[in-house]
């Protein structure tokens, strides 16, 4: 799924400003352990800079561990305080995963402009080079989750490979076609 700023066909929605790509993983296919980094920002629920390390260890599409200090605790207790019913794991499935392209977004805009939502849902999923980590609902690409247990986490300084070819190495797009030319305003 691609997101460029507005909808014209019926069903299709968009964010206004954004600019990146994402996808759905298969269900259940996701499997491996994802760090998220002191300067990670947690744009839902929270809208905040990420403190201190999380280490997350999935397994067949869910989270099975969160271990960590504030960061891991906040991150545990949203997606357990949102369970539709006690052995609920929906907050915990892998949801969509992806990357910025905006030359405009800004990694520090938070620390710019103060941690309002309305401000930087958008942006700061598409600051160019971030990769996008996210858990809970999947029904816009084609699945059935639709909880309220959601984490959408954009990160810093990783690299990211598409069947083996490097495309976003420490943060860095590797290809120049990908990067979108920066018009100031």
């Amino acid at each position: 799924m691609i997101q460029y700023g507005y909808a014209e066909a019926p069903g299709r929605f968009d964010h206004w400003g954004a600019g990146h790509v994402h996808t759905f993983p298969n269900e259940g296919s996701a499997s491996g352990t994802v760090a998220l980094a002191p300067g990670d920002i947690v744009v839902l629920p929270y809208c905040r800079y990420v403190q201190d390390e999380v280490r997350l260890d999935i397994r067949d599409g869910f989270i099975r561990k969160i271990g960590g200090g504030l960061d891991a605790k906040l991150m545990s207790d949203w997606l357990d305080g949102n369970k539709a019913r006690p052995d609920d794991m929906d907050g915990h499935a892998i949801s969509h995963l992806g990357w910025g392209l905006n030359p405009q977004g800004r990694w520090d805009a938070i620390a710019l402009s103060g941690a309002d939502p309305k401000r930087h849902h958008a942006g700061a999923r598409c600051f160019a080079g971030n990769f996008l980590f996210s858990t809970g609902p999947n029904s816009q690409g084609g699945g059935k989750r639709t909880t309220k247990g959601h984490y959408d986490v954009p990160m810093r300084d990783c690299t990211v490979a598409l069947d083996n070819d490097v495309i976003i190495d420490r943060g860095k797009f590797t290809d120049p076609k990908m990067q979108v030319a920066f018009v100031p305003r």
